[in-house]
């Protein structure tokens, strides 16, 4: 099991020009050794690996070409013998194999997006479709392990609703799940390429800035700000109004520091944001 779980991640990391290749020097080598094993050993099963490490790791359309090239070359083979295979013989086994190829490139082209789309799935919060709390903190793990290897700064943000519980109870739940999704909107629209966010549960949310210094985050966060303040806009018919404590923590990479002890000290930044004033935010060093 560990063996396979190697051979996916390096599997995973080649691109399909690469696979293809791959795919392709495996069905001339499984084609040669049926060959070479003459009539008497079926090498019909093995055709099979080219054809779903394509539908795996490379496109639909390719899989099925792949299938089909396989069906051709074991009929190539066998028709080397003629003497063990009958005429008619040959066209029902090579029609058989074709279509038996042919099916299990659809079945793992089919199983392949259903495992990505339940990946995806699983990776977003439902309302938002921001990454969830689970898909943000592996996120984190990977980029500070990026910034403790290259010595690169980082900053992790914490962001949370200030006065929703009023919101929910004035206007309603409705109203509240609203808000949360053009928050999630609104911090997407501010982030840069290579920015991470995600729905921490209830009404916080965390920011992940790679390779960001304290100038630069304070950036990040001014846009933040005012890009949630225009979309609160239509969502302040309550009491105290609604607005958004962040509290962020600028990592330098040179700390061992976990995912999870890097968000408890944004979070302490931003609570100090609440009992001060709420509405505003707060950068330390991490």
């Amino acid at each position: 099991m560990r063996i396979l779980k190697k051979l996916h991640c390096i599997l995973a990391r080649q691109n399909k020009r690469r696979i293809y290749a791959i795919a392709l020097s495996l069905e001339g080598l499984v084609g040669w050794l049926d060959y070479l094993t003459g009539p008497f050993v079926s090498f019909s099963a093995y055709y099979l690996l080219p054809v779903a490490l394509v539908a795996w790791y490379g496109s639909n359309l390719t899989a099925y070409a792949v299938a089909l090239l396989s069906g051709v070359l074991r009929a190539s083979v066998i028709s080397q013998w003629p003497q063990y295979h009958a005429v008619p013989l040959m066209a029902y086994n090579t029609l058989l194999l074709g279509t038996l190829f042919l099916f299990v490139a659809v079945l793992v082209c089919r199983l392949r997006q259903t495992m990505h789309r339940l990946d995806e799935l699983s990776a977003r919060d439902d309302l938002t479709k921001v990454a969830n709390r689970r898909q943000f903190l592996e996120a984190c793990a990977v980029e500070i392990e990026n910034a403790q290897r290259q010595k690169t700064p980082l900053t992790l943000v914490f962001l949370d609703l200030d006065n929703f519980k009023a919101l929910n109870d004035t206007l309603g739940h409705q109203r509240g799940d609203e808000l949360l999704v053009a928050t999630a909107d609104s911090i997407r629209q501010a982030l840069r390429a290579g920015d991470h966010v995600g729905r921490l549960g209830g009404d916080e949310f965390g920011v992940l800035l790679p390779r960001t210094d304290r100038d630069q985050a304070e950036q990040v966060l001014a846009r933040i700000h005012e890009k949630i303040g225009a979309a609160f806009a239509p969502f302040q018919a309550t009491p105290a109004g609604v607005s958004a404590s962040i509290g962020a923590v600028v990592y330098d990479g040179t700390q061992r520091l976990g995912a999870g002890e890097l968000l408890a000290k944004a979070d302490a930044q931003m609570y100090a944001v609440k009992a001060a004033a709420k509405s505003g935010s707060r950068i330390a060093a991490a």
